[in-house]
């Protein structure tokens, strides 16, 4: 929780260049050592086959610690190779049936992680609104902009994808399950979840400028869901 804790107040400065930002860049990957260090003590007391993918795990926050360390654009190099080895990573150890997954748990915790996604959303939604005067075109604003949330929310969960994925998980052999969860659970999360983190971005800086232009920065993150 601490190590979360330290990621979280690191996060809105840890990409700039070195210095005071480049601090911020450094607790984040101090932060994200110790998290990973101590989930994987905790797994392997559970599983010892995690540890065939330990050094990419371990990997990673170093690189982002000596990116701390270093100017741009060499720091966004190191940053995309630390999420690249993430990435790839289960592409080269395949685990096979070294992990026991249990469907039903396993889709529920990752409905349970897009809802957080879609919280924090709202939360841009108040976020955005903060230190404007309620008028009827930031109330309607704000209203629509819970409504893009809404739509999302069903997009995902009401169509009933997730009974059909604990459906074909648990018809398929435990050998099978590792990689069908890295593919559904993995790789196809990511652009969602950066889809939702964009749109909430959109949705913090519109909310408060209603019926005003929005730059193209803003305009892009907010579509791009």
């Amino acid at each position: 929780m601490a190590g979360f804790l330290i990621i979280g107040l690191s996060i809105p400065h840890a990409f700039g260049s070195a210095g005071t930002h480049g601090r911020d860049g450094l607790a984040l990957g101090f932060g994200y050592l110790v998290v990973v260090g101590v989930h994987s003590i905790l797994y392997l007391r559970a599983n010892r086959n995690i540890g065939r993918i330990l050094p990419f795990n371990l990997t990673s926050p170093i690189l982002v610690i000596i990116a701390g360390l270093t100017s741009a654009p060499a720091a966004y190099a190191l940053w995309g190779a630390a999420l690249a080895i993430q990435v790839l990573g289960p592409m080269v150890v395949r685990l096979g049936a070294r992990f026991d997954i249990q469907p039903a748990h396993f889709v529920e915790r990752h409905g349970a992680l897009m809802i957080v996604a879609f919280g924090e959303s709202v939360a841009d939604v108040g976020l955005g609104a903060e230190g404007h005067a309620v008028t009827v075109a930031l109330a309607l604003s704000a209203t629509l902009g819970l409504a893009l949330t809404a739509s999302l929310w069903w997009a995902f969960f009401g169509t009933g994808d997730d009974d059909r994925a604990e459906e074909s998980l648990t018809a398929a052999s435990p050998d099978r399950r590792p990689w069908l969860v890295l593919v559904a659970y993995f790789y196809a999360y990511i652009p969602m979840l950066l889809g939702i983190a964009a749109t909430a971005a959109g949705l913090k800086n519109a909310i408060g400028h209603p019926g005003t232009a929005l730059t193209a920065g803003p305009a892009i993150a907010l579509a791009g869901s």
